[in-house]
């Protein structure tokens, strides 16, 4: 799980972080309201604590503004103001829990363990791991970048991907989060010493942006995906899944079978699970990539979810010499 940290205090974040961090979560640290609510928007978080007494913005104010942006997620107060008439004001701008600072923080751990439908990993990539993991998708990322370039005559770039692995019945509510309504999802099956799915994709207002960076017509109207625009989306995907693809097979020096891209427009978080779920019966897990994709001036968040069993997502962890 990853717990968004929100304190001005560089001693109380890291008392936090050390405590969620040695339950097997991911600790993110922000030192202000304003520093939160950014990297809230970057990171996605699942959980978040927040301090109330802080300078620039106080907690009740973040509570809310998250509350507004993140429907969904969980708020939980750390904080030394224990008064009952704080513990409602909270509460009713939209936080879960309060935990006292001025006592053990182990009950926040039992917060995040309870909250509802968050189901909790079956492994947890020590920090080598993650890098090493993210290192290699780095580079199928920037060869999805260059093929991406040849193919639209124009500079494309992509952000370095986060990486998060999860458990594929966990999936559905990081979605429902994050990305409620897919407006594009393109998917590829592949098959080999590695056997699953990639799919790209696209938030609703991103597929737009995308096909109209890349067919070079700021005019063409939004949400009118058919015919040719779904034929570039799909040349698009495929170009960025089979960069992906392309490297989990090298990475285990084997060719990979791949097959043709599907598109789908318009699916819901739980129309886009039940399209997985027809793949590979043991891909029980998902390794999902947030990149941000930029043309020319445009910026354009996509998502890359590859669908794998555990035991090939650990022979690709021990291929790059590491093992979780």
């Amino acid at each position: 799980m990853r717990v968004l940290i929100v304190d001005d205090s560089a001693f109380a974040r890291e008392r936090i972080a050390r405590l969620v961090t040695a339950a097997g979560h991911e600790a993110i640290q922000a030192a202000s309201g304003a520093q939160a609510l950014q990297l809230a928007a970057a990171i996605l978080p699942d959980a978040a604590t927040i301090d109330l007494l802080m300078p620039d913005m106080d907690g009740i104010e973040v509570i809310r503004r998250l509350r507004e942006a993140y429907p969904n997620l969980p708020l939980i107060v750390v904080s030394a103001d224990i008064q009952e008439a704080t513990r409602r004001e909270v509460q009713a701008a939209g936080a879960v829990a309060f935990v006292s600072k001025s006592g053990p923080l182990v009950p926040l751990l039992e917060i995040l363990k309870g909250l509802p439908n968050v189901e909790q990993p079956s492994f947890v990539l020590s920090l080598l791991e993650q890098d090493a993991f993210t290192e290699m998708m780095n580079l199928a990322m920037g060869q999805a970048a260059n093929a991406l370039s040849s193919l639209l005559e124009r500079r494309v770039l992509l952000t370095a991907p986060r990486v998060e692995i999860m458990r594929l019945t966990a999936l559905h509510l990081f979605l429902e989060r994050h990305i409620p309504t897919i407006a594009a999802y393109i998917r590829q099956h592949f098959q080999g010493r590695l056997t699953g799915d990639a799919a790209l994709l696209l938030p609703v207002g991103h597929a737009d942006l995308l096909v109209r960076a890349a067919m070079n017509n700021i005019e063409l109207p939004m949400g009118g995906l058919t015919g040719i625009e779904l034929s570039a989306l799909a040349e698009i995907g495929n170009v960025v899944l089979n960069a992906a693809i392309a490297r989990l097979g090298d990475q285990l020096n084997e060719r990979l079978a791949i097959g043709q891209p599907t598109v789908k427009i318009n699916l819901s978080a739980q129309m886009l699970i039940e399209d997985l779920s027809i793949g590979p019966a043991n891909a029980d897990h998902v390794i999902i990539l947030l990149n941000r994709l930029t043309i020319g001036d445009v910026s354009i968040m996509c998502y890359l979810i590859i669908s794998l069993s555990e035991q090939d997502i650990r022979r690709l962890l021990a291929s790059l010499g590491v093992a979780a």
